[in-house]
């Protein structure tokens, strides 16, 4: 083909089409091979199911391609050509050379409409996202998360081992029969009254041991953790889309767009598993959570007293000084239409 055409170019020619019937000047039966013609789309019929004819075959008019080729002749006319056909009419390497041509140059087309629709949705969307951070739910959750770490402290501690170490579960002490130290004691026993001489009594006397058993378990536990609240991972993903957007225009080889395009998905990834966290805040200080917690603080006779009212945790310290923790009121779901707006804008590109 006459040189590789500019991205603008390539932005604007349509090179992959689905019906290539409906184009102007094509020709049921090609030319003679006077003139090189160009490879100018490709097709595929694969949705419709449909074959076309092509105008090298024996009989043109009798459709037998969904995947083939448009040549242009110099005049504008054009004709259809399937790939075998393309190999025996022009030769395997030459046509093979104008088939991956076109190939990459499809290629390039859609990493570049992918990037300027990146670009143009970029900026409302890292504004968006940005703006979440204020958001009532978010603030909301970390205003809970701050107050349960501080009036609670012991308590906390012990969520956050479970959710981290335990999937959840807060464990306690219990005390369980020793079978087998028991079993050795009697074996011990057994064989000290035969050397003896003595009748073997067995001693009906129960060993125990303390093992650690679940207690029960805390749901949607990521409130419980010490790692980045919500406000701060939502920072850094708007830190990361600026990043991408800053440096996505002056990117020019498909590794480098197609990274690129990647880290985006990453920040949408992160986005939406931080928009879930917060949605699970209601989950989190529901009032089995809140009673659970503590329960299992009595029951590890944590120093003070727990008790639980609708909503709340109270903590009597061992200088009878009443600490109460209070789960914020409920504020339905965060936005996502933010995020559907920008994956929309991505998704027609495709």
């Amino acid at each position: 083909m006459d040189g590789f055409p500019t991205d603008d170019d390539l932005v604007r020619q349509k090179i992959e089409i689905e019906d290539p019937l409906l184009l102007d000047s094509l020709l049921q039966r090609a030319r003679p091979l006077q003139e090189m013609p160009v490879l100018e789309h490709l097709y595929n019929r694969g949705s419709s199911g449909k074959k076309v004819p092509c105008a090298y075959c024996r009989d043109p008019k009798f459709p037998n391609h969904l995947k083939g080729y448009v040549l242009r002749y110099s005049d504008g006319a054009r004709v259809l050509i399937g790939n075998r056909c393309g190999e025996h009419h022009f030769g395997q390497q030459a046509f093979k050379k104008m088939v991956e041509t076109i190939v990459a140059q499809n290629d390039r087309r859609s990493l570049l409409i992918r990037r300027r629709a990146v670009l143009t949705a970029m900026p409302e969307f890292k504004r968006k996202t940005l703006a979440a951070v204020s958001s009532p739910q978010v603030q909301a959750y970390g205003r809970a998360r701050r107050q349960f770490h501080s009036t609670l402290p012991q308590v906390a501690a012990a969520a956050t081992y479970a959710v981290a170490a335990m999937g959840g579960a807060l464990m306690h002490t219990v005390q369980v029969r020793n079978l087998d130290a028991e079993s050795e004691r009697e074996e011990r026993r057994e064989r000290e009254a035969q050397k003896a001489g003595k009748p073997y009594v067995p001693l009906r006397q129960p060993i125990y041991k303390d093992e650690e058993q679940p207690f029960g378990t805390l749901k949607a536990g990521d409130f419980f953790m010490s790692s980045d609240a919500p406000e701060r991972q939502l920072a850094h993903i708007v830190g990361r889309l600026e990043e991408i957007h800053q440096q996505l225009p002056a990117l020019s080889t498909k590794n480098e767009m197609v990274a690129a395009f990647r880290g985006v998905r990453d920040c949408l990834q992160a986005l939406k598993s931080v928009l879930d966290q917060v949605d699970r805040l209601p989950s989190a200080l529901s009032q089995d959570n809140l009673e659970l917690m503590a329960a299992w603080a009595s029951a590890r006779k944590l120093p003070g007293r727990y008790a639980t009212k609708p909503g709340a945790v109270e903590h009597v310290n061992t200088e009878g000084a009443l600490l109460i923790f209070t789960a914020p009121p409920m504020l339905g779901a965060t936005d996502r239409q933010f995020v559907q707006d920008f994956e929309n804008a991505l998704i027609a590109t495709q």
